[in-house]
């Protein structure tokens, strides 16, 4: 875990002393980097940046987190609706709920996007076929379900 900072000032390519991490390792997901702002006692902030074109992956887990746009325009799958965010627009992913961010091919500019966690949490876990099947015909499966493998 990264030590607490009282203050972690922004940079032009980040944070000071913050660098930027892959999002993960497996998963399907494609163009998204990974910034751990802060770890405290108990709260996480980390920040992501979605690439124009890419996508976080479909998961879901058991805590729950805040997400704040950043900068940019894109579209956020929470449970089986599907959002069109901008700058200043927050989202709440309970508990349990399925989520993906996406950054639309032909964006300017990244979806960029705080998100706000406890420091102790469980693993992500990808939907599995029958839960991919139960966003057939929703607002979310006409957005997730062409950036996922069927």
């Amino acid at each position: 875990m990264d030590q607490a900072r009282t203050f972690t000032p922004r940079t032009a390519g980040g944070w000071l002393g913050v660098e930027p991490r892959e999002y993960k390792r497996d998963g399907d997901f494609e163009g998204v980097t990974r910034h751990t702002i802060v770890t405290g006692a108990t709260m996480q902030v980390r920040h992501f940046d979605v690439a124009p074109g890419g996508y976080s992956s479909l998961e879901r887990h058991q805590h729950e987190h805040y997400v704040i746009i950043s900068h940019g325009s894109g579209t956020a799958v929470v449970g089986r609706e599907a959002h069109q965010v901008h700058e200043g627009d927050v989202i709440y992913v309970p508990a349990g709920t399925a989520h993906q961010f996406i950054c639309a091919a032909g964006a300017a500019a990244p979806l960029g996007f705080y998100c706000v966690v406890s420091a102790e949490r469980d693993r992500p876990r990808l939907l599995d076929e029958q839960e991919l099947r139960a966003l057939d015909g929703t607002p979310a499966g006409a957005v997730a379900r062409r950036r996922l493998p069927a």
